[in-house]
């Protein structure tokens, strides 16, 4: 599947899929790089990289206490996607537009 991905986007989804499949400290390594480096790629239809490593990476400072920095991120969702997470905090994969 990622083989079909344009050029760049080929690179963002692989970075954003190895910090899927990494844990602790990597994993917020490799989600914080596709966010530095691969923001304006697409995953998958039309998931933006940038969204969607910024919603896993909030979710792992959620679940290691870090709140604050949880806060930021889901801050720069709603600035930069507003139509990305539901009123539940959930990522709204299909409505995320670039």
């Amino acid at each position: 599947m990622i083989e079909t991905y344009p050029g760049i986007n080929r690179t963002g989804c692989a970075m954003l899929i190895l910090a899927l499949i990494s844990q602790g400290a990597d994993q917020a390594k490799y989600l914080q790089e596709s966010i530095d480096k691969y923001s304006d790629c697409f995953y998958g239809d039309g998931v933006q990289v940038g969204a969607y490593a910024r919603f896993c990476l909030a979710k792992y400072y959620m679940s290691t206490g870090e709140t604050e920095k949880a806060k930021v991120l889901f801050d720069e969702i709603k600035a930069k996607y507003p139509d990305a997470i539901d009123h539940h905090g959930e990522l709204l994969v299909d409505r995320i537009k670039s």
